[in-house]
């Protein structure tokens, strides 16, 4: 799962860093959870403009969290 900045969500941070430790955790988000928490408002920054530009049939969206 992941963190919508308004409405929070858990997100999964116990997997492996990848990437000679630059990538803490990744995770997908499917494109219509996205397009849903823009619609209400509830999505800052990137995401928000990633978001913006969805449909909810697109392919899903990969979050990286960089150290």
């Amino acid at each position: 799962m992941a963190i919508f900045p308004i409405n929070k969500r858990i997100v999964d941070m116990k997997r492996e860093t990848i990437k000679d430790n630059e990538i803490i955790f990744l995770d997908k988000i499917e494109a219509y959870e996205l397009v849903e928490a823009y619609g209400k408002g509830q999505l800052k920054g990137r995401l928000k403009d990633i978001a913006s530009e969805l449909n909810e049939e697109d392919n899903p969206v990969i979050m990286l969290a960089k150290q």
